[in-house]
């Protein structure tokens, strides 16, 4: 019998979710509740700060009421992982938010962004980052710039602003911190010394005393109270940087994707090693300043692209991708710029379109085909740097679906191998919560592979010159 359990909070774009895992990997209990997203205009997308906080509680007090008492004495530390690049600002004496959740897809401080053509190059040097209007700091900016209880809140010296994470530890566990995770999608943090830099903030105009303290990946934050339990809250980190550990310790030589809502694609790279031109470093685990990084690709578009799409061709279901995908014969090609063309192109103001004509259902498989090339050009851009990429471990809602598994295999010929779990971030942070067991169940799925082999020659043909053709279209590739 296991003696210990674990329980992750998992806040995401659709759903805040609490899991309990034992100490072996074996998921023993989940609750889900669903949060709202409005997106307002075409670069503003928002989140109820109180919506988020209510539903983690709602999703944690569930779970635990479903365990014994003798159980719920085992549950011995709690996780916390969000969104990165998500920002929120509140008042520091309560707690009480002074704005919307600005959301990762959010980018209306890209005018802070473009006032900075003479400095991105060391910001890049700096932060691991390519300067874009995703992450935190242009959204600092705006708030400071724009609303009013923000500005009260600074005048009276009551005001802070952060990462997602750093507001909810704050209403969930009493203490604003962010890992290195989430602190490093500010925009703000040096990946030198894990700290805020000065010349950053001075760059962005954001007085350091309003930012959150920044404390390794795995840390004693608080306590949750909930369910007549004080849990320990031990580690903080971002959604994407934990899905990477979603099959135990990652390999060098395997390229880890989760695509949900974005898709992330991330190798393992050394701390002094170059960045490919286009694509990120980022912290995905800290601890007594030292980091495991990754080199990393974003494509902004992915499930996001698929509901947008699919809403203006009333195909709202896109469940039916792989009955589709077997059906057409001729297909348009998607220009797709959802939420901002992101690695390694980086065109925040890219117009979607298609190329060619098609059914609404044809449409939806080109949309679906454009996510599998965008991963591509970011595994190309890694090999390319001499990063070698012996399989794809592939995680994350759109896991599911074989056009984007077989596709992957055809255009980078190596296997694809379909994560067991698909959600990877909620099994890669309780790993971590259990400070990296032995005897963790590896679930990567190893019975699940997709080679290029599996499919046709003749699919595999016109996989691949499709995607030379889309590259030919494609602004900048």
């Amino acid at each position: 019998m296991s003696e210990r359990f674990y329980l992750v909070l998992d806040q995401g774009g659709h759903s805040s979710r609490a899991i309990l895992f034992d100490d072996c990997g074996e998921q023993m209990a989940a609750q889900a509740r669903t949060v709202d997203t409005q997106r307002i205009g075409g670069n503003r997308v928002e989140q109820d700060p109180l919506e988020l906080v209510e539903s983690l509680e709602s999703a944690t007090r569930a779970v635990l009421a479903d365990l014994s008492p003798e159980q719920r004495h085992r549950v011995k530390a709690g996780s916390l992982v969000t969104q990165r690049s998500s920002l929120v600002c509140w008042r520091r004496s309560d707690g009480s938010p002074l704005s919307p959740v600005l959301s990762w897809q959010d980018t209306r401080g890209a005018d802070q962004i473009a006032r900075l053509p003479g400095e991105r190059e060391w910001v890049r040097q700096v932060t691991g980052l390519v300067a874009n209007a995703h992450y935190g700091a242009s959204k600092m900016r705006w708030c400071l710039d724009n609303l009013s209880a923000v500005n009260r809140a600074l005048e009276s010296d009551d005001l802070q602003m952060g990462p997602l994470v750093a507001y909810l530890a704050r209403c969930l566990a009493g203490r604003a911190v962010t890992d290195p995770g989430n602190g490093s999608r500010t925009l703000l943090m040096n990946l030198q010394n894990l700290d805020w830099d000065d010349r950053l903030l001075t760059l962005f105009g954001i007085p350091r005393g309003v930012l959150v303290p920044i404390v390794s990946t795995r840390c004693r934050v608080g306590a949750i109270r909930a369910a007549g339990t004080n849990l320990p809250l031990a580690l903080l980190n971002g959604d994407q940087c934990a899905a990477f550990y979603g099959g135990g310790e990652p390999e060098r030589g395997t390229a880890y994707i989760n695509a949900g809502t974005g898709a992330f694609v991330a190798t393992l790279i050394d701390e002094s090693q170059p960045l490919p031109p286009g694509l990120l470093k980022t912290p995905i685990f800290c601890e007594t300043r030292s980091c495991t990084f990754v080199c990393e690709g974003t494509v902004n578009g992915a499930a996001s692209a698929l509901d947008s799409v699919g809403r203006d061709l009333s195909m709202d279901n896109y469940l039916a991708l792989d009955h589709w995908d077997r059906q057409v014969v001729q297909l348009p090609l998607f220009i797709n710029g959802i939420g901002g063309l992101g690695a390694p192109f980086w065109r925040p103001d890219l117009e979607s379109r298609f190329h060619g004509e098609g059914s609404p259902r044809e449409k939806m498989v080109a949309v679906a085909e454009s996510i599998a090339f965008l991963l591509t050009v970011n595994l190309e851009a890694m090999t390319g740097a001499g990063l070698p990429i012996g399989r794809i471990i592939l995680s994350g809602g759109l896991s599911r679906f074989r056009w984007l598994t077989e596709r992957l295999a055809a255009l980078n010929r190596v296997p694809v191998t379909v994560a067991e779990d698909a959600e990877a971030t909620a099994r890669g942070a309780a790993f971590l919560l259990a400070h990296k067991p032995a005897n963790w169940k590896a679930s990567d799925g190893k019975n699940a592979v997709v080679n290029e082999r599996d499919l046709s020659p003749e699919k595999v043909r016109n996989i691949r010159a499709r995607y030379r053709e889309w590259r030919r279209l494609m602004p900048g590739a």
